[in-house]
């Protein structure tokens, strides 16, 4: 069950890798403008989502057994 999870995880970094690099982008194009918008959508997306990997993470921490000792 390990093996699932940490690909999961591994593709929140990505989406926080590529969410990051559009709005750094979005926020340059604005400054030009003499603009700069808040960024609720991208911090509730990611927040949601983590929040998410962190609960199942802690169910399959609790409640998913191991293999047993020696095997």
């Amino acid at each position: 069950m390990g093996k699932p999870l940490g690909a999961t995880f591994l593709a929140l970094s990505i989406l926080v890798l590529f969410l990051g690099y559009n709005r750094y982008n979005a926020s340059q194009r604005w400054i030009l403008r003499g603009k700069f918008p808040a960024s609720r959508g991208t911090i509730i997306l990611v927040s949601t989502a983590t929040f998410s990997l962190m609960i199942v993470s802690l169910v399959v921490v609790v409640v998913i057994p191991g293999t047993p000792n020696g095997s």
